[in-house]
């Protein structure tokens, strides 16, 4: 856990789902895929913020970091794999705006490359939590589905 800073407010509680996709990643390697699986967190603006992990000092005062696909990106036995992970309090519903064009874009993007793009949406409601996974494809089909009611 070390460089790891868990977040507990409404707005990073984001960010523990992530630690949690990486440590689920990290056990599966030990545990059952060994040299099958390969994983890398990708850093993006949010998790960066342009400070110093361990001092929270300003790195540089115009600093900007390009957006990225995804939050996690895998290889398991030869099949890329691409993770958006989101999250929500909300005990019965996601709202599909969070999810940004651009990550919807690349979602369509990795697959039409022969990858797979999941967005991975965790219900973090006490004792209940579930994690559902979605593809571009069921994202816009569910923004479809709003528009019309």
């Amino acid at each position: 856990m070390d460089g790891v800073i868990l977040m507990t407010n409404g707005k990073q509680a984001g960010y523990r789902f992530q630690h949690e996709i990486t440590e689920t990643l990290n056990k599966l390697k030990k545990e059952k895929y060994g040299n099958l699986l390969w994983y890398e967190r990708i850093v993006d603006t949010k998790s960066f913020n342009g400070r110093c992990p361990k001092c929270s000092a300003e790195i540089w005062p115009n600093f900007i970091v390009p957006k990225v696909p995804a939050d996690h990106l895998f290889i398991i036995s030869g099949r890329v794999c691409y993770l958006e992970e989101k999250s929500s309090r909300n005990s019965v519903s996601y709202n599909v705006s969070f999810i940004k064009p651009h990550q919807l874009q690349s979602g369509f993007d990795i697959i039409e490359a022969g990858a797979h793009y999941y967005f991975l949406i965790c219900r973090r409601v006490p004792i209940e939590m579930i994690t559902y996974a979605i593809t571009p494809q069921g994202v816009t089909d569910s923004i479809m589905q709003i528009k019309k009611k």
